[in-house]
Parts: structure tokens; C-alpha cells; sequence
């Protein structure tokens, strides 16, 4: 006999954590809670997002991980909101032009709303200052002290113009003068020759004008010259008087916006010093600006002629109201994250300047919180290497994509100065995605220092499923769906459980609550229920397969017809009914699948068909190796195993991936070792160890109602049922239908912990008790397996010596 005792199928109370409607009602009638504020279950996320926003050190970004459906991003979202409204508001960035290099923009943040102060009063001082500088060169006094200049410079243009006219004449030449430029017109019998006539000549008169130009340019050149040099002293003279008369003017205009202006960024104090220097320079721009200012006011508008664009103000965010900004950015490019540089058609070709610069999601969130979807930020590259570059060093640069830095500058190219960064980002994503960050990216860690990471389950008490109804309740109300009596809240309990495939465990996913209560919500309207009932769960979840259920239908049928072959009666020897769950995109199930195994005189061992035809995954593999493992430790200590044999899952066309077969395949191999049939209406799932321990598996609900799905479509004969690791029980959420087949003795469940408790369920026999000589009894399986190894060795032995 075996050392392990025979196994009982489960209680039809085992397979499944009913919950009971009173239990519920009473729970809520006690409860001083009426709704929650966020998913259930995730104190653990809401302490570790809390820490992150509070804490103000460098690095300490925050990573949201969770599976999909889990309310992360919502709850986030919520936190986020509800602390953002208790931070102080943000500076306004603004971009100045820069007057030590127009290339670089100067950069400055300002508080809440001075940045459009700026502007105003850059407008109002500068326009005042050019009607004021107007005005004072323009007075009736000033105007006599320069006039004397102003009539010898004039004097001296003219006796330029005359000198190098008499010179010209000298060489048939005539000048002009046009827009205060000298021009040299060729003469023909004393006329202008005109360009397209020039063209005609010939080449020796071409010649010939050419010699005389340049004999002139030679003769008029030192007269030119001096009379250059008397210009601009003049010139610089009555430069000196007009800026000694605008002076003080200039220093007051500063010192107004220095004053206004002192504690704010000192960038700002930078560009006003700049901009007085320039002024003092270029003080006639401001004058043609003051006299068409004199003439709107003449004419009475009530638009000032604009500001050049030396004095213009580009303020790239400016928040109202209170409170930090929360940005939520969909589409994370370089330019809609980091901003980018527009481009205007000139005369030179494309050009641009500071007020072109366009801020992007980070210059949105400064001094606030940037919320981003690690799928989308990671999707290229360049953008996350930029990404983690603005982090490190908490400063963000407009970046031209089209700029060459090591080709010289294009017209009108500027690399503006970058901004100092202030805010939280929050990243959400899975934890896959969190962990292959933290294993691949060695700046990960450095700028991501919180992760916040939601569950997938909590436990199944009485306190978590009251927060559940409630939760239930909540979402209710707020998607205006009717309400949720108790036998609901019960029956999604139990799908809750079913969902994370646990009965002491609840699911965390909002989006499947969510889903699952709409859906209910149109079936209770539809049969016109004032509140959603168990029974509309019930039709919700039927429609669901229902609508999903094409491939799995098809396949249903390919094994009524026989065309997929499954044996659900009778006994045969070297096969054995496995369970397989397919995933389709957006369904799963299971069904039973065809393991057969032959064995034959051979030293080549175990061959699984699968493995050599590639159809199968590393874990399916390893588990099929591990029976040969477990092979010989109980029968190679006395002889080596020399056979062969060949295990497959018969009419599997796909790729077949993880262990959970293992058992069954084991069970094939025996009963071909054996020649001892397996009951075909016993189907068997669990992973197997080289000790001959059952371990556990996934899906197990969807594979047990896989096999009693067929054996019903069939009729069931009370002989049918599936074999599981006893690991599994806690984790029986079947169907009713299943439940009831059991209580009627028409179908069983049997949980077994060793390879052993199943040869007897299996094959009506005996594994056996291995004696003290190392052998098992021959009425045993056991028994049968040794001497058919021994028989399979002798004969590979024999044809050895022939």
C-alpha cells in the first residue's frame, strides 16, 4: 500500500466563499460610513504618495505602480489636486531680450501676475521715455545749440559732394547722391548710361569706363577720407550733446523699474542695466519711436505704436488664482514637454527671437506637480534621456531639434537660457515597468525615490468588505447607476474573490467593479428593478461570456464533432486529459487537452515532442525535465533508465507555455511504463517536483469548469471530475453550476499533495510502498513501472552484446 492515505473529493462547501446578503445589510445598517473617498485597501499607496508630496528634497519624484484597473491614476490624480490647492501659486516665467547676447535669451521668474506688469509698465516707460526723449531734442533751445553742428555737417556733406563732383567730371563721370550714399553714373557725350545700354558695349568701351571708375576712386579717395573724418567728429560731437541732453532722462526711466522691480529675480535687474546701456547707444530708435508716438497722439489713437523688440516681454506662464498647477501631459514629445522654438518668415529667411519661445508641460508645472504615463514618456529615447537630464539638474532649455550646435549660427537661431526647475513629478505606471527601470536605467533611483504602489488584493474580513459595499456604494452615485442592494454587494464580493481567484481575498481593480456594476445597471433597468439585485449581476457576467465567447465556442464544437479528440469516459493507457486555459485578447478559458505518452526500447530518454518541434516555453520545459529527475531517483538507483519515450499535447498547434501540466504528463508517462489505463473522465492539473510534490497553478476555476463544461455537454456520469494541488482549495471560486453538479454526486474535485495520492483516483490501483530492498510490490504500479524499466533495460542491454 502507498504511504499516503486515499483522497476524499472536496465538500461542495469548499468550493467556493459564499457571502451572505443578511450578513452584508447588517454590516451597513452598524456602519457610521456611508461612502469611501478612494479605491479599497490602499492605505499602504495613500502613506507612501503622501510622503513624496511632502517631502521637498531633491530626487524625490514619485513612481505610481499598480496594474491597470487599479484607480491609481484617479486616486493620484485626487491627492495631488487636493494638496495642490494648499501650495502657494507659482512664478510667472518670462523671457527677456538679452542685451550682452541677443543669441541667448535672458530667462526670469517673477511672482503671480508681475510678469503682465512687466509688460505694462515696459510699455508705458519706454513710450514715455521716447516722446520725453523726442520732446528734448526737439525743444526750440536744444535745437539752437545743435543747429550750428547740424549746418556745418550738412556744409561739409556738401563740399564732399562737390570735391569729388569736380573730380568726376574729369574722368566723364557724374555722382549722385541717393538715400545719403555717393552712387558713380558712367557719361556718354555728356549723358547717364544707362545699365542695359552698359551691357551692349563693346569690350574695349566697358574697359574703358572701368579704367576711368577706378582712376576716379583712386584720385577722390584721400579727399573722401578727410572729409569722412570731419563728418564724424561732427557727428560724434552732436551725439555727445543729444545723449548729455537725454541722460538724465534714461537714468530715471531705469531706476523707476529697478525700484518697482528690486525683489524679484535678479535676471530682471540684469536686463534693465542692459537695456539703459542700450538705450544710451541706440537712443535714435527711441527717438523715430517718441515722433510716432507725437503723431498718434495728434491723430488721437488709442493704440501705441508697438515697443521694438529689445523692450518686448515674452511671459511663457502666468497662473490665476491660487493654489500650485497640477498638469496632466497625454502626449510627452520634446516639444509639448520641454516647449519649442516658432519661426517667422524674413527678408534673410526663417528667423525667430525671444518673444517665439513657447512653453511646454514643464514650464506649465513649475512650482507644481507634472503628472506622466511611464508607457508614453518611455516610448522614445531621446525624450526620456532628456527627460532625466532636466531632473538632475532642475533646470529646462528650449531646445531648437533643428539646430546644429556645432555648425556656426543660421540667421535668427537663439539658444535660450534655461529655467530653474521647482515641482513634483509623478510617474505612473506598472511595477513591471518600475522594476525594469530600477534593474536598467542607473539614474532611475536617483530621481524616483518614492514609489507608491497600489495591491492587487487585501484581505477578505469583514472590515474590507463593508469598505468594499461602500466603495460600491460610492461609485454608484457618482456614475448615477441604482443603487446596490445587499444580495449585489454580496454576489460582487463573490466575483471579487473569484477575480484574484482567492476566497480569502478581495480584488483591487476599480475599472472591473466599475465595468461589472454598469453592465448590471442596464440588465436592472431593462427588467425594471428599482435597485441593482444578485440576479442582475448574475445576467451581466453571462452576457459578458456570452458576447465574448466566439473562439471558445468554436473549439467547443471542433470536440463535439470529434474533430479535436477528447476522451471524457472510459479508461486507456498513455493518455491523459490535461487542463490548458487559452487567452484570447479580451477572454479566457479553459478546456481539456490530449497529453498521450509511448514508450519503447531506446536510450535516448524522455523526448518531449513539444520542446523538439519548438512549440513550447522555458517553464513548460523545465517542468518536463524535472520528470525525468524525478524518474530516477525512484527507479535509477539500481540500473540506469535505458528507454525511450515520447510525451506531447496532441493537436496543439500554438506555442505552450508554463509547468501546469507537468503532473499530468508524469501520470501519462507511468501509465505507458505501467501498461495500466488512466480514467479518461478525470482530468488532472498541477505543477510537479523531482520530490514528487504537487504545487500549485493559475486559472484553476477556468480549468476545472473547462473539463465539467465538456463531460456536461456530454452527460455527466458521476465518474468525472478533476484533480488539483491541495494548494489550490483556497482558491475555488466556481460557478453554481458546478457547485450543484457536485452535491448531486455527479462530479468531484479531488486535492491531492503528492504524485502518489493520484494513482489511485487515476487507475484503481496502488501507487505502492517501496520495500527495504528498494523494489515495490509487483500488484502495485510502482511495482509494474520497475519491471518494466528493468525489462526495457535487459533488452537494450542484450542488443548492446549483440
Amino acid at each position: 500500500m502507498s504511504q499516503f492515505p486515499k483522497i476524499a473529493p472536496l465538500a461542495p462547501e469548499q468550493l467556493q466563499s459564499k457571502c451572505d446578503p443578511a450578513r452584508i445589510e447588517a454590516l451597513l445598517a452598524k456602519s457610521t460610513e456611508k461612502t469611501t473617498k478612494g479605491p479599497v485597501g490602499q492605505k499602504r499607496a495613500f502613506e507612501a504618495l503622501e510622503f513624496g508630496l511632502n517631502i521637498k528634497a531633491k530626487g524625490y519624484n514619485i513612481f505610481v505602480a499598480g496594474s491597470p484597473g487599479s484607480g491609481k491614476t484617479s486616486t493620484t490624480l485626487r491627492q495631488i489636486k487636493k494638496r495642490a490647492r494648499r501650495d502657494p501659486a507659482p512664478k510667472d516665467l518670462c523671457y527677456l531680450f538679452n542685451f550682452d547676447d541677443h543669441y541667448r535669451p535672458l530667462a526670469a521668474q517673477l511672482a503671480q501676475g508681475m510678469g503682465t506688469i512687466l509688460e505694462k509698465r515696459l510699455q508705458q516707460r519706454v513710450s514715455a521715455l521716447a516722446r520725453s526723449i523726442y520732446q528734448v531734442l526737439n525743444e526750440d533751445l536744444f535745437v539752437k545749440r545743435t543747429s550750428s553742428l547740424s549746418t556745418q555737417l550738412q556744409q561739409k556733406k556738401s563740399e564732399l559732394f562737390d570735391a569729388i563732383s569736380s573730380i568726376a567730371e574729369k574722368y566723364e563721370l557724374r555722382m549722385e547722391l541717393e538715400d545719403e550714399q555717393f552712387l558713380v553714373v558712367p557719361l556718354r557725350d555728356g549723358e547717364p548710361i544707362e545699365s542695359d545700354v552698359f551691357d551692349n558695349l563693346s569690350m574695349e568701351e566697358q574697359e574703358d569706363i572701368q579704367q576711368r571708375v577706378s582712376s576716379f576712386q583712386d584720385e577722390a579717395a584721400p579727399v573722401m577720407a578727410e572729409q569722412q573724418i570731419h563728418e564724424q567728429r561732427l557727428e560724434e560731437t552732436l551725439s555727445t550733446m543729444e545723449r548729455d541732453a537725454i541722460h538724465n532722462l534714461v537714468d530715471n526711466a531705469i531706476d523707476a523699474l529697478i525700484k518697482e522691480f528690486e525683489d524679484e529675480d535678479p535676471a530682471l535687474m540684469t536686463y534693465f542695466l542692459g537695456m539703459q546701456d542700450y538705450i544710451m547707444e541706440n537712443y535714435k530708435e527711441l527717438l523715430q519711436l517718441g515722433a510716432e508716438e507725437e503723431e498718434e497722439l495728434d491723430a488721437a489713437s488709442l493704440e501705441p505704436p508697438p515697443l521694438p523688440l529689445q523692450y518686448q516681454v515674452n511671459t511663457l506662464v502666468s497662473h490665476k488664482g491660487k493654489g500650485a498647477p497640477v498638469v496632466v501631459e497625454k502626449e510627452p514629445t520634446i516639444p509639448h514637454l520641454f516647449g519649442y522654438i516658432e519661426y517667422q518668415e524674413s527678408p534673410m529667411g526663417l528667423a525667430t527671437d525671444h518673444t517665439l519661445l513657447r512653453g511646454g508641460a514643464l514650464h506649465r508645472a513649475n512650482g507644481g506637480y507634472l503628472v506622466l504615463q511611464a508607457n508614453d514618456l518611455l516610448r522614445s529615447p531621446e525624450v526620456w534621456s532628456t527627460f532625466k537630464r532636466t531632473l538632475r539638474h532642475r533646470e529646462v532649455r528650449i531646445q531648437d531639434p533643428h539646430a546644429d550646435p556645432d555648425k556656426p549660427r543660421l540667421y535668427g537661431a537663439i539658444r535660450p537660457l534655461g529655467l530653474k526647475l521647482n515641482l513634483k513629478v509623478i510617474l505612473i505606471g506598472s511595477s513591471e515597468s518600475y522594476y525594469q527601470l530600477m534593474s536598467q536605467d542607473e539614474d532611475f533611483d536617483r530621481i524616483f525615490k518614492v514609489k507608491a504602489e497600489f495591491e492587487n488584493w487585501i484581505p477578505r474580513s469583514e472590515d474590507r468588505e463593508l469598505e468594499y459595499c461602500l466603495f460600491l456604494q460610492r461609485i454608484s452615485e457618482e456614475e448615477k447607476l441604482l443603487a446596490p442592494d445587499p444580495s449585489a454587494m454580496a454576489r460582487m464580493i463573490e466575483q471579487s474573490s473569484r477575480d484574484i481567484e482567492s476566497k480569502h481575498r478581495l480584488a483591487t481593480s476599480v475599472s472591473s467593479s466599475l465595468d461589472l456594476m454598469c453592465e448590471a445597471d442596464y440588465w436592472a433597468r431593462k427588467a425594471k428593478h428599482e435597485t441593482i439585485r444578485a440576479e442582475d449581476i448574475e445576467q451581466a457576467l453571462s452576457a459578458r461570456d456570452e458576447r465574448h465567447k466566439t473562439v471558445e465556442r468554436n473549439i467547443v464544437e471542433l470536440i463535439k464533432r470529434d474533430e479535436i479528440l477528447i476522451d471524457s469516459e472510459g479508461f486507456h493507457v498513455g493518455q491523459v486529459n490535461a487542463l490548458l486555459v487559452y487567452i484570447s485578447h479580451d477572454f479566457s478559458f479553459g478546456l481539456p487537452n490530449k497529453i498521450t505518452a509511448r514508450t519503447y526500447v531506446g536510450e535516448e530518454g524522455v523526448i518531449n515532442i513539444d520542446r523538439e518541434a519548438r512549440l513550447s516555453g522555458a517553464i513548460h520545459d523545465k517542468g518536463s525535465m524535472i520528470l525525468i529527475g524525478l524518474l530516477g531517483s525512484l527507479w535509477g538507483q539500481q540500473h540506469p533508465l535505458h528507454f525511450n519515450a515520447s510525451i506531447t499535447f496532441e493537436q496543439l498547434y500554438g506555442e505552450v507555455e508554463g509547468d501546469s501540466a507537468s503532473c499530468a504528463e508524469f501520470y501519462a508517462l507511468l501509465s505507458s511504463l505501467a501498461q495500466q489505463p488512466l480514467n479518461q473522465g478525470i482530468a488532472v492539473t498541477g505543477s510537479i517536483n523531482q520530490l514528487g510534490l504537487i504545487q500549485p497553478i493559475g486559472e484553476v476555476n477556468a480549468k476545472i469548469e473547462g473539463m465539467f463544461k465538456i463531460c456536461q455537454q456530454r452527460g455527466l456520469t458521476g465518474n468525472q471530475g478533476v484533480i488539483i494541488p491541495v494548494q489550490n482549495v483556497d482558491h475555488l471560486m466556481l460557478k453554481s453550476e458546478v457547485i450543484e453538479a457536485v452535491k448531486e454526486g455527479k462530479f468531484h474535485i479531488w486535492p491531492i499533495r503528492h504524485i502518489e495520492e493520484g494513482v489511485e483516483i487515476l487507475m484503481n490501483i496502488p501507487a505502492g510502498e517501496q520495500q527495504e530492498d528498494g523494489s515495490w510490490p509487483q500488484d502495485t504500479l510502482y511495482g509494474k513501472v520497475q519491471q518494466r524499466l528493468t525489462e526495457l533495460y535487459n533488452r537494450n542491454k542484450a542488443k548492446r552484446l549483440i
